[in-house]
């Protein structure tokens, strides 16, 4: 075990911590030796690669979810000069969608924490997804 450990830690790719998981249920189980276990441990940290880590994959999503989480609840300003095309009937429109309904232009807004993606309803049937150009 200590041979095929040896050879998966030099060929580098793995995650630390379940790398390290690994090492201490071979350890455990007694597949290596105290000695064993300890050579393998340190040269997993030392051949980790930052960029493949658990903690590098969490930095990376939150900085996503932040980015999302900064558009959530922005107001909708429409571009006055784009075109209102007469509002469809059950087309599932999404927020920045322009329509004209009943002589008023609108912009689809989606209420926060709605959980929809898309709006069918006109602006008089459900008027918290649509703004008022």
């Amino acid at each position: 075990m200590n041979r095929i450990a040896k050879n998966v830690i030099e060929t580098g790719g793995y995650d630390l911590e379940d790398m390290l998981r690994k090492l201490d249920a071979l350890w455990l189980r007694g597949d290596l030796t105290e000695e064993e276990h300890t050579e393998l441990t340190l040269m997993a940290r030392d051949r980790a690669e930052p960029s493949g880590s658990m903690l590098a994959m969490v930095n990376d999503l939150s900085g996503r979810v932040s980015k999302l989480e900064a558009c959530v609840g922005t107001p909708v300003t429409p571009n006055l000069a784009e075109d209102y095309p007469d509002y469809e009937a059950g087309r599932g429109y999404r927020p920045g969608d322009t329509c004209t309904f009943k002589g008023k232009r609108y912009v689809c807004k989606l209420p926060e924490g709605s959980g929809l993606s898309a709006c069918p309803w006109s602006p008089e049937t459900k008027p918290d997804c649509w703004q008022e150009a």
